[in-house]
């Protein structure tokens, strides 16, 4: 059975009934319009690919569904998109920061961008992360659902990682790599090895599969340096896991 039919058959049942419960709560709080609907895939679902990139959740989905030329279901006023699609957005043909970010980086390593897949560990978007960690007031989801999205979310997450097998793990940004580390694969935290746990760039090993998270700063003059780091970093691990 492919890894396809399995994240359909087993993860994305569940995905639609809890997208469909928040939805609902958030629709009879008006529809905040600082919450953007849903995304799961910004590439194909395949097995064993080079590297899983784990963003923290979407921004814009409507945007992210026209620019991949599909689209989503419409479920209480906010879309869900929850199928593959065909490229991961890293492509030469977007300006988007991350996309010129990771392009730079992996051409600084020598590594192509290619057999990869990329996700969020929340797939729910929003305008910025502050809401994202604000979904727990009553004006967006309240407590209960919101301990709710969190706890599946890891789960949703562990189970990708341990579906898809990917060589290498790359959390963009320090906030995903610390929910990836400590939430998402907590049940199985004696397989966890940290190896760098400060400053711009961290690294740890889940069953021999290394974790890489950089931090996303918002002041653009520490942008070359965290650059430096990560293609430094890359370098030294494709030899063993690409090559």
């Amino acid at each position: 059975m492919s890894t396809e039919v399995i994240y359909k058959n087993e993860i994305l049942p569940e995905v639609l009934e809890l997208a469909k419960k928040i939805n609902a709560q958030l629709r009879s709080n008006g529809n905040p319009s600082e919450i953007k609907g849903w995304k799961v895939w910004y590439s194909n679902i395949i097995e064993s690919p080079n590297f899983l990139f784990i963003g923290i959740n979407p921004n814009n989905v409507q945007d992210d569904i026209e620019y991949f030329g599909n689209s989503g279901l419409d479920i209480d006023g906010l879309k869900v998109h929850l199928e593959s699609d065909e490229d991961i957005r890293y492509n030469t043909d977007t300006d988007w920061p991350l996309s010129v970010f990771t392009r730079e980086v992996f051409q600084n390593a020598g590594i192509p961008l290619s057999h990869n897949v990329k996700t969020n560990y929340y797939y729910l978007g929003t305008d910025n992360v502050k809401t994202l960690d604000r979904l727990n007031e009553n004006k967006y989801i309240g407590e209960t659902l919101n301990a709710e999205f969190r706890d599946k979310s890891a789960e949703w997450t562990r189970k990708i990682i341990e579906l898809i097998k990917p060589k290498i793990i790359i959390c963009e940004g320090i906030e995903s790599f610390n929910a990836v580390v400590n939430d998402a694969l907590k049940p199985q935290r004696d397989k966890i090895e940290i190896e760098i746990n400060s400053g711009n760039i961290r690294k740890a090993s889940f069953k021999n599969i290394p974790i890489i998270g950089y931090s996303r700063v918002q002041n653009a003059s520490e942008t070359p340096n965290i650059k430096e780091e990560f293609t430094k970093l890359l370098s030294q691990i494709k030899i063993d896991y690409i090559i």
